[in-house]
């Protein structure tokens, strides 16, 4: 197929645009920087470099694709919520608009889980057709629920578009290289009620292999969960992730109670005063990372055949294999 990829440069869409050249696709990555384009192109892609709002410029590049795989996404948490509707939810607008006009016939968005989560509490076997967040204390979640809705509003006749919920994805870069680790060598990360209970993730190589699944398909205006086989124990697992990129293990613990207290402070804090950056500590990352929570992938099996081959052991050994 002739695809169209956004998000090619972050981690997701790294990994995926290397899986779907391995398979024989030809894809054309959007990217906003000519320094992105060598790297893209050694990758076996096409660049096209723009802005989504520029639809004159846009549509004849997408008029000659069959798919739109749209992982593009701002998820800086503590950031303003503008932050996140503008880039989450109006830049999927713009993209949904110019596909119809090309006559694109495929559509798939890369949302997150945790789009169903609300107020903090425990969350087990989570299947597709629970409410989603409105709540503007988790800005992030929120906007991939909105950018949900324009997407499966948008489906046509000639346009069939299917969701992706994938629980917390994993694999070389991933937010534990990137974010976390770095986090903890600071002494700015520590576990929620020592991290004891059950959590859903999800191997990139088991969230490309329900992208490709997604493709093949015929269903339209789908949403579907994707993870790993089984939960993991989170501290069990977040510690082995972080040892496998030789980050330090934190020994910290805060109780759910307390951690949620003290992220509404801070985030009040650096809302009303002048104070530099992010905050270091927001509700939103509570709520995702502090409570348990697992997925039902029951309607993707039933519906698409998914199986997640990537094993836990297996999704570290093949970190191992490419150099963490």
């Amino acid at each position: 197929m002739k695809i169209f990829l956004t998000g090619a440069t972050g981690f997701i869409g790294g990994h995926v645009l290397r899986r779907l050249v391995q398979d024989g696709h030809t894809v054309t990555c959007a990217i906003r920087s000519i320094g992105d384009a060598l790297a893209i192109e050694a990758h076996g892609a096409k660049v096209w470099l723009g802005d989504f709002h520029d639809l004159d410029r846009l549509r004849p590049e997408l008029s000659s694709c069959q798919a739109v795989i749209h992982c593009a996404a701002y998820l800086k948490l503590g950031s303003p919520n503008i932050f996140f509707d503008r880039h989450n939810v109006e830049l999927t607008r713009q993209l949904i608009i110019v596909c119809q006009l090309a006559g694109v016939s495929q559509f798939i968005y890369l949302s997150a889980a945790s789009v169903v989560m609300q107020e903090p509490q425990a969350m087990y076997d989570c299947q597709e057709d629970l409410p989603v967040t409105n709540l503007a204390m988790l800005p992030y979640s929120r906007s991939k629920a909105l950018a949900e809705q324009i997407v499966l509003n948008g489906t046509t006749l000639n346009m069939k578009t299917i969701v992706l919920r994938p629980a917390f994805v994993w694999g070389l870069g991933d937010a534990v290289d990137t974010q976390i680790g770095p986090a903890v060598t600071s002494k700015r990360f520590g576990w929620f009620d020592e991290g004891d209970y059950l959590y859903a993730t999800c191997y990139i190589g088991n969230l490309c292999l329900g992208i490709l699944l997604a493709l093949d398909s015929q269903v339209t205006r789908e949403v579907f969960f994707i993870a790993d086989a089984k939960p993991v124990h989170f501290r069990t697992w977040m510690t082995q992730r972080l040892q496998a990129s030789g980050f330090n293990i934190p020994s910290m613990s805060f109780s759910q109670r307390n951690a949620w207290s003290l992220a509404k402070f801070t985030e009040n804090g650096w809302r009303y005063l002048p104070l530099p950056g992010n905050p270091p500590l927001v509700r939103e990352m509570v709520r995702m990372m502090g409570y348990p929570f697992t997925v039902s992938c029951q309607k993707m099996r039933s519906v698409c055949g998914y199986e997640a081959i990537f094993s836990q052991e297996k999704g570290f050994e093949e970190l191992q294999k490419r150099g963490i």
